[in-house]
């Protein structure tokens, strides 16, 4: 699992693909969503803006808040999610990235 700091642009991707693996030829019908949220998903933080960078292919950035929450000290890091949401063949589908935004100290 990946861990930022604040401050810091990071880049999350989704490839769609059938249940054999392979990317669809059809373009999905509709853009994917990518929220990013704490905790849980009703600790919404940001909902991103998706780019189409191939077919079926996309990706969002997010720039963590300088005041994002953050864990106590270095090794209590605080959890966040990027959920990604889209449908596909008359199907809902989520896929949830989990990674970590900790405080570094400066001496």
């Amino acid at each position: 699992m990946s861990t930022f700091e604040r401050g810091t642009t990071i880049r999350f991707r989704l490839i769609v693909k059938d249940f054999d693996g392979n990317i669809p030829t059809q373009p999905l019908p509709e853009t994917p969503t990518c929220t990013v949220f704490s905790d849980s998903p009703t600790n919404l933080m940001a909902v991103l803006e998706v780019v189409s960078y191939e077919t079926n292919k996309f990706q969002a950035y997010w720039t963590i808040p300088s005041s994002a929450p953050i864990g106590k000290t270095v090794t209590l890091s605080k959890m966040y999610y990027a959920e990604w949401s889209w449908k596909w063949d008359g199907k809902d589908f989520v896929e949830r990235v989990p990674f970590y935004v900790l405080h570094v100290e400066n001496r």
